[in-house]
């Protein structure tokens, strides 16, 4: 996911159009544009990332920093790096996922005052959870702590994360602050938990860095440890 320099979620806004956002006033109070000084020479594209950046102009003249053609913005309720609490808000606020961004970590800081102009604005990825072949791990909202509600045809299309009865899985590892974790299947299964809640891959992501499953239905959700 992208992120601000300050490891603040960033967000787009589905009644945007391209290049124009239609967030003001009171709700560019509660999600802030993420701006660029109009002095500011924004590149294009940064190693790692498949996307472009830009700049769309807002109706009081400042700048917006857009990722393909999408203004960007924050959330006034994340208060610290991690949090995503925009996410999905009302069925129009999405965080933005960007497939195949994981050498993408610090990118921007190569770019800027060397070639003579202004530092760029700067987003890195955000951690997403993977499986052991790389695949995204996704939570589904239904469901409830350390308890599955998705059976029959759903794990069909959600392959739970299953675990063999005979491995131990440690509760905590190195850089993720939450807690691992196994719960009891309806088959007599054991799938893996993150902080109570049963992790799944997608039927659809074929590849690692395939992140087709986010916002499924708004029940299905990236792991942002």
């Amino acid at each position: 996911m992208l992120v601000t320099a300050k490891g603040m979620t960033l967000y787009l806004y589905t009644p945007d159009k391209k290049n124009e956002s239609t967030c003001t006033d009171t709700c560019a109070k509660y999600w802030p544009p993420l701006l660029a000084p109009a002095s500011m020479q924004v590149p294009a594209t940064m190693p790692g990332l498949s996307g472009t950046f830009g700049v769309a102009m807002r109706a009081d003249g400042s700048q917006q920093l857009t990722y393909d053609g999408a203004p960007l913005y924050t959330f006034l309720k994340d208060k610290k790096p991690g949090d995503a609490t925009g996410q999905g808000v009302g069925g129009v606020w999405w965080t933005v996922v960007v497939p195949g961004m994981a050498m993408a970590s610090g990118a921007s800081s190569s770019q800027g005052t060397a070639a003579g102009t202004p530092a760029p604005v700067k987003t890195a990825p955000a951690q997403v959870l993977v499986n052991a072949k790389g695949l995204s791990l996704y939570i589904y909202s239904p469901d409830k702590k350390n308890q599955s509600t998705c059976t029959g045809a759903c794990a069909k299309y959600w392959p739970p994360a299953t675990v063999a009865t005979s491995m131990q899985v440690p509760a905590s590892m190195m850089g993720l602050s939450g807690t691992f974790g196994v719960a009891m299947r309806a088959d007599g299964s054991q799938q893996l938990t993150y902080d109570g809640a049963p992790l799944y891959t997608f039927l659809k992501d074929k590849k690692p860095g395939d992140m087709t499953g986010q916002g499924v239905g708004g029940v299905w959700w990236l792991v942002t440890p």
